[in-house]
């Protein structure tokens, strides 16, 4: 496997369900779409960060789907986003994901209709919200947690519609190493170029499974984070993160193509 994916893709990582036990002073998991069930790899619940309550959404890339929501996940985050935004909670998500669950009996169940309304409702909540990128960010499926206020991502993390290897199928018919390693430079998928595209705010270094300095280092940078932000008046908070929006894509079109 390409060093950069390999990274990225490391399963020595911080996880959802360390951030919510080490994030948090306390933490209740709620979770079910009220409707079909349980998704095993959504963490989610309400947790006290420096005294005041967060909602947290994240995603476990250890579980049996391998870190990809089934629709009941996304349903159940838009439940917790709807519950949040009522009480005046901000959010907090943590993405860590190859992209949404695919197969027969999701689009069954309507995969693309819930991410799509899902993101409409990052868009317009009238909450602070925070994403972590903490490793791989995979299509409509990250996206889908990451419209927010911040976007915070470590340094080896990618955002990309599509992976490399699969960019490499579609347009060269081969997964090769050397193939792969182009798909990532003409994605422009790095932590380091979505900086540069606005996409992500700030990037921080990588938090492993065991490096409780990191960890309280990110707590309080989330801290700070939100105390600034839950100062803020309503519309000042979606107007920002739609602005952050349209100014991220304008310049990725800029950079990215020949236009």
């Amino acid at each position: 496997m390409n060093t950069f994916l390999s990274r990225v893709r490391d399963i020595d990582r911080f996880s959802a369900e360390q951030a919510a036990e080490q994030l948090f002073d306390s933490f209740v998991k709620l979770s079910g779409d009220r409707a079909t069930g349980v998704d095993s790899a959504l963490v989610s619940g309400i947790g006290l960060l420096g005294h005041k309550p967060v909602t947290f959404l994240g995603i476990e890339r250890t579980n049996i789907n391998g870190g990809s929501l089934t629709p009941c996940g996304y349903r159940t985050c838009l439940r917790l986003i709807e519950q949040a935004e009522k009480w005046n909670r901000p959010v907090l998500t943590f993405v860590n994901t190859p992209g949404a669950y695919c197969d027969l009996e999701a689009e069954r169940f309507g995969q693309a209709q819930i991410i799509s309304e899902l993101i409409s409702k990052m868009t317009s909540i009238s909450v602070p919200v925070i994403s972590l990128l903490m490793g791989e960010g995979g299509s409509g499926g990250a996206l889908a947690l990451m419209v927010a206020n911040y976007i915070i991502a470590t340094n080896n993390s990618m955002f990309a519609t599509i992976s490399p290897e699969g960019y490499s199928t579609i347009l060269n018919g081969k997964k090769t190493s050397n193939f792969i390693s182009q798909s990532i430079e003409e994605l422009h998928c790095k932590s380091n170029e979505l900086k540069k595209f606005k996409i992500v705010d700030e990037i921080i270094p990588d938090i492993g499974s065991k490096e409780p300095k990191k960890v309280q280092d990110l707590k309080e940078k989330l801290i700070h984070l939100f105390k600034g932000m839950c100062n803020k008046k309503t519309s000042e908070i979606v107007a920002e993160r739609e602005k952050k929006i349209e100014k991220a894509m304008i310049l990725y079109f800029k950079e990215t193509t020949n236009v």
